[in-house]
C-alpha cells in the first residue's frame, strides 16, 4: 500500500479570510492567544466558566494559513530558498538565485554557515 496522500490541499486555507499570524513568543501573542513557542497556553484548557479563554478563530486560521502555504508549495514541487537563519542537514535542497543546491555538510547558524554559490559547497 502506498503512503502517497489520498487528498491534496486545493488551495491555501483562509487566504481570503480573517487570520492572525502567530508571533514567536507568548508575550507577543498576549493572554489566551496562539504563539509559535507555546501554542495555546494553559488558560485555553480551562473551562470558560472557570476563567478560561477559548482559542481565537483568527489564530486557527493563521496557523492553518501558514501550514497550508507550505503544503501547497511542496505539493506543487516547490523548493525553499536558502536562509542563513536555518540549520540544514546533509541532503537538504535549497534554491539560491535560481540555482538548486544540495547540502553536503551541516550548514547554518549552529555550524559554519556558507551561502550556496560561494567558495565552498553546502
Amino acid at each position: 500500500m502506498s503512503n502517497y496522500p489520498k487528498f491534496q490541499i486545493p488551495g491555501v486555507v483562509a487566504a481570503n479570510g480573517e487570520y492572525t499570524i502567530p508571533p514567536l513568543t507568548p508575550t507577543e501573542a498576549g493572554t489566551g492567544r496562539l504563539s509559535v513557542q507555546e501554542g495555546w497556553g494553559q488558560v485555553n484548557a480551562v473551562p470558560i466558566e472557570q476563567g478560561g479563554i477559548p482559542p481565537h478563530k483568527d489564530d486557527f486560521n493563521g496557523i492553518l494559513l501558514l501550514i497550508s502555504q507550505f503544503a501547497v508549495w511542496f505539493q506543487q514541487g516547490g523548493i525553499m530558498n536558502y536562509s542563513a537563519l536555518l540549520d540544514y542537514e546533509v541532503g537538504n535542497e535549497v534554491m539560491q538565485n535560481g540555482t538548486k543546491y544540495r547540502c553536503l555538510q551541516p550548514n547554518g547558524p549552529h555550524s559554519t554557515a556558507v551561502a550556496p554559490g560561494t567558495n565552498r559547497a553546502v
